[in-house]
């Protein structure tokens, strides 16, 4: 979950500096954003994650 946030976040951070030239199709940090998405939907979100880890943690 953290890895996934982090890479969603560093896509925005990057696609912010470029501005709307990040968001073309042709340039390789639309596919790193689109990319970012896909794991964090994947994986559940973060607080999802969080609870599962608890749970194991504490036996639940």
């Amino acid at each position: 979950a953290f890895a996934a946030d982090m890479a969603m976040k560093a896509a925005i951070d990057s696609i912010q500096v470029l501005g709307g030239a990040g968001y073309m199709k042709d340039h390789p940090l639309e596919r790193f954003m689109r990319d970012a998405k896909q794991i964090q939907i994947v994986e559940g979100t973060s607080q999802i994650q969080r609870l599962i880890i608890a749970r194991n943690l504490l036996g639940l």
